[in-house]
């Protein structure tokens, strides 16, 4: 929900636990953060606050095996930013997932003990309900969280501005059926 209803990029983490076969992504956090049309950048105040409360709750940090960002209105893909994210991470294996408005998501595993290895294109089905309550909870949290700056330090990235060209060119397509 938080990327359906933020205007710019957005992005947080999550506890994931293995049932069976399965990951189940239990909770989703939205941490403070300064964000752009295309980049988002975590309050390290705030991340290390988050995981001092899970601590001090009782919670293992080590649950927190979710990044999870938006990409708005373009293409679900893995930017080199977002391959650099996704590979810094230090746990024995951690999802990525990245989506738009369109509801268009893509999800990935990346395993670092006792070897790396990428498995991208894993199947997420989402199990939650949509209600009012929720709805504005989330918004009030973006709110309260994300802040836009505008602009970030531009740095091109030839994937970004290809994929941006690849879209356009499909929704074109689309209009003309």
């Amino acid at each position: 929900m938080y990327i359906r209803y933020c205007q710019e990029e957005v992005s947080g983490l999550g506890r994931v636990s293995m049932v069976g076969n399965n990951f189940v992504i239990h909770d989703v956090y939205l941490l403070e953060q300064k964000v752009s049309a295309t980049n988002t950048v975590l309050s390290p105040k705030d991340l290390s606050n988050f995981l001092v409360k899970m601590v001090t709750d009782g919670d293992d940090p080590e649950g927190i095996k979710l990044w999870w960002h938006s990409h708005v209105d373009m293409p679900v893909f893995w930017s080199n930013i977002d391959e650099h994210t996704a590979g810094s991470f230090r746990n024995k294996w951690m999802l990525s997932l990245v989506g738009n408005k369109a509801e268009e998501f893509r999800i990935r595993l990346d395993i670092f003990d006792p070897f790396r290895l990428t498995i991208d294109g894993l199947e997420l089905k989402i199990d939650f309900s949509d209600d009012l309550i929720m709805t504005e909870d989330v918004k009030k949290e973006i709110s309260e969280k994300v802040s836009s700056v505008n602009p970030f330090p531009v740095f091109f990235d030839f994937d970004v501005a290809q994929a941006l060209v690849d879209h356009r060119l499909r929704l074109s397509q689309r209009r003309k059926k």
